[in-house]
């Protein structure tokens, strides 16, 4: 169903990604069960052990990596199928960032993955792989974006901020800090 509605509407994937990483990032905050309280050093966050995240909030992660890597693996597939798409770089005739996707991608397998099996002791964890797909995906579809990443990383921080606000009106023990008895 992904890789079918990347394919439909490439100028869309971008930003639809975008919002589906930041739904799965807000939705893990508010599934955490974090506190802030604040003691004389300053913040202290008291939480359950990582490795207790809910089931919930692992299955939103699981989403968007699942996304993720459809519309890497429809990328290919789409460059096939579609003449030239004309996007904003094609419009102001320029040509799409295809250097700065190589050059993070080799970065980021350099700096997370070789490391992996070749580091001075084995070490795996899916935290040095997924990111992989989910950052190719973002990079490879920003090329056929209808909207500038500039807009569309705006358009997902003013959420962030104006549904903090939203909540600091709402449910302001979420948003406020206790009083600390002197």
């Amino acid at each position: 169903m992904v890789a079918g509605s990347a394919s439909r509407w490439p100028g869309h994937v971008f930003s639809s990604l975008m919002l589906l990483i930041l739904a799965a990032g807000v939705g893990k905050i508010l599934l955490s069960g974090r506190v802030l309280t604040l003691d004389e050093w300053g913040f202290v966050n008291t939480s359950a052990a990582e490795g207790s995240d809910s089931l919930l909030a692992k299955l939103l992660l699981i989403v968007v990596i699942g996304s993720s890597v459809a519309m890497c693996l429809a990328w290919p597939v789409n460059l096939r199928s579609r003449k030239r798409v004309l996007g904003r770089f094609a419009e102001r005739g320029l040509k799409a960032p295809v250097d700065i996707v190589i050059a993070f991608m080799v970065f980021y397998v350099a700096f997370s993955i070789l490391p992996i099996f070749f580091g001075q002791k084995y070490y795996f964890h899916v935290n040095l792989i997924y990111p992989f797909f989910i950052f190719l995906a973002l990079l490879l579809w920003v090329q056929l974006s209808d909207t500038d990443p500039v807009i569309t990383s705006k358009q997902c921080l003013s959420l962030i901020v104006f549904g903090s606000l939203a909540a600091a009106v709402v449910a302001p023990e979420f948003a406020t800090e206790p009083a600390i008895p002197d």
